[in-house]
């Protein structure tokens, strides 16, 4: 059963599968910033979230942690960002997990805000998946923007 949890800071276990599904090569290929994550950055990135008022969301079927959610503060704008382990791709976990975070949203976020994701043109499983919550409301360049009210 699919469920979504706040993450611990604490598990070291789970921040380093973290850090494993972030320097995966596909999601490093279709992230906005295709750099590897070191672990100092990934410190830095760790500090971030802790301070922000949305934090991010572990996704665990049947206790398996299979992917995680993201949220950025970017020009006063909130992005997320979804992250799914490299083992547990093509089992349609991006949009269980988003659907499900959409539906459930209230539970998550105790503010009223506006969601935003930046998908890369080339990231066809993100445009997919975003496209199927969220509205499309503006292309440039090499990116895609989508927007949630929530």
């Amino acid at each position: 059963m699919l469920r979504l949890e706040f993450i611990n800071f604490e598990d070291k276990e789970i921040l380093e599968k973290i850090l494993e599904w972030r320097n995966d090569e596909v999601t490093r290929q279709n992230s906005n910033n295709t750099n590897i994550i070191t672990k100092d950055i990934f410190d830095i990135i760790l500090n971030k979230y802790k301070e922000s008022p949305i934090k991010p969301l572990i996704a665990y079927d049947k206790n398996i942690p299979i992917g995680i959610l993201t949220f950025v503060e970017l020009n006063n704008k909130i992005y997320i960002g979804i992250n799914i382990d490299p083992l547990e791709r093509g089992k349609q976990y991006g949009c269980k997990i988003l659907e499900y975070f959409c539906n459930n949203h209230k539970q998550y976020i105790q503010i009223s805000t506006t969601l935003y994701a930046e998908v890369k043109k080339t990231n066809i499983p993100s445009i997919k998946l975003f496209s199927k919550y969220f509205s499309s409301y503006e292309k440039q360049n090499e990116n895609i923007f989508y927007i949630f009210e929530i």
